[in-house]
């Protein structure tokens, strides 16, 4: 389990911080654990969601979805993608003030001006 949550940072945290989520982790039942990773919807159920919404929409993604997120700009008004090169899956931990301050901006230009 410790590799799997080590996995998703590209800088490693600290070595507490990773016993701390790791041992998180564990505490979740494996019934739950098993059901969040099982969806009772389609894939494509995702795509038809987002296309659906009236809101704006921040699609912050590394370097691997960013042709996806071109994709979702080019086909959906109001949305922005920001690309962070330099994080891993919990990419608002491996940038955190970076990541804060886009999301700022995103919410003080399209959500609340």
């Amino acid at each position: 389990m410790r590799q799997f949550v080590r996995a998703m940072f590209r800088h490693a945290p600290s070595a507490s911080y990773l016993d701390q989520l790791t041992a998180s982790c564990l505490r979740t039942p494996e019934a739950a654990s098993r059901s969040l990773l099982a969806y009772p919807v389609p894939r494509s159920y995702w795509k038809e969601a987002i296309y659906a919404t009236r809101v704006p929409v921040l699609y912050a993604v590394r370097p691997r979805w960013v042709a996806q997120g071109q994709n979702l700009m080019r086909n959906r008004p109001d949305t922005e993608m920001e690309v962070f090169s330099d994080a891993g899956h919990a990419l608002f931990l491996d940038e955190p003030a970076r990541f804060d301050r886009v999301m700022d901006s995103f919410l003080h230009r399209r959500v609340w001006p």
